[in-house]
């Protein structure tokens, strides 16, 4: 499966009304007792189904569940084998936005600066900004800048 297969995949899955839409956590549930997921917990839990590779694990904690693969693990972000997957530049979906602007540290390493209330990446889409499951496919369809670093075969 290409890169852009496994993404066409998790676009179907976060308009298909199948994941229950959750914040701050890849997999969490909610006061009913239903899974709910991040967009990110949608792709691993895409990623195990269609990779045969990572589980989930209950953290213990309030119904929260870690998503671990052979090498990593996360409760809040994409384990790296998931955003390769994907072909991810970040574990977080970073993007950049017309109004972002570079600027150099005193070591003269660049840093990327997000204007002020805009999302930048994914996971604040998802967490802060009430984006639905629909608009964040929307904007993984767009492929903006920076979010997809390469189409594998």
């Amino acid at each position: 499966m290409t890169t852009a297969e496994a993404r066409e995949l998790w676009v179907k899955a976060l308009r298909s009304g199948k994941y229950i839409q959750g914040e701050g956590r890849l997999r969490d549930v909610n006061f009913r007792g239903e899974a709910v997921f991040c967009c990110l917990g949608v792709a691993c839990d895409l990623y195990a189904k269609h990779t045969g590779n990572g589980y989930w694990d209950d953290d213990g904690i309030d119904g929260s569940f870690s998503f671990v693969t052979d090498i990593d693990h996360s409760d809040i972000a994409l384990p790296r084998e998931v955003a390769n997957w994907l072909g991810l530049d970040t574990v977080t979906g970073e993007f950049r936005h017309p109004t972002d602007t570079y600027y150099q540290d005193e070591y003269g390493a660049e840093h990327l600066f997000h204007a002020a209330g805009e999302p930048c990446d994914l996971t604040c889409m998802n967490d802060n900004h009430g984006a639905t499951f629909e608009e964040i496919a929307d904007l993984i369809e767009s492929n903006p800048d920076n979010l997809i670093l390469i189409d594998v075969n």
